[in-house]
């Protein structure tokens, strides 16, 4: 049983080689691997299981940002992160879950700016659950929920200094690009 678990290991750790490997080369092996690891990763409910104990294990460790040419600014103030961005194991699903942003603590009435300048693409809710979209250069999509009230309209242009909305209690913020969500967590140290 021990020999046959140090084979399974030795094995693993050569397959997560061989995929970063491939992942880090051309687009060929890209093309090739990324499905693959998304029947894995999305639809293995045991992979789904170890990602979620893995993530609960390093969510104390700093996660790299993404690099970008572009300074983003925070949102708001704050005074705590309530939820971060990352996987979470729902029961009730029996699969890990992505939280696509982070929700913070912040005081009531906080004035609400973009992180970056663009164009409002989307305003929808009502008092204490809008949510404001904006769209930015380089594909960047920033999103701005559980606001009070909204002080902008749909095909908008804001700068960094326009106050989009007025925050409740709580303020969802996520950030998308072309390959998904991005972990805005490097902004709220």
């Amino acid at each position: 049983m021990l020999g046959s678990f140090k084979v399974r290991l030795l094995v693993v750790i050569a397959i997560v080689a061989l995929v970063g490997y491939s992942l880090q080369s051309g687009n060929w092996s890209r093309n090739l691997v990324e499905p693959v690891l998304r029947v894995i990763l999305y639809e293995d409910q045991l992979a789904n299981q170890v990602l979620a104990t893995i993530n609960e294990r390093l969510s104390g460790h700093q996660v790299s940002p993404a690099a970008s040419d572009q300074v983003l600014q925070l949102p708001s103030a704050y005074t705590g992160v309530v939820r971060s961005f990352g996987n979470s194991w729902d029961a009730s699903q029996n699969k890990a879950v992505l939280f696509p942003g982070v929700l913070l603590r912040v005081n009531n009435n906080s004035p609400v700016k973009p992180v970056l300048p663009g164009k409002v693409d989307m305003v929808q809710g009502e008092a204490g659950q809008y949510k404001v979209r904006i769209e930015h250069e380089q594909g960047l999509i920033s999103e701005y929920g559980q606001l009070d009230r909204v002080l902008v309209r749909a095909g908008q242009m804001v700068s960094k200094d326009t106050v989009i909305g007025r925050s409740g209690s709580q303020l969802y913020f996520a950030i998308d690009s072309p390959q998904g969500p991005l972990d805005p967590g490097h902004l709220f140290p």
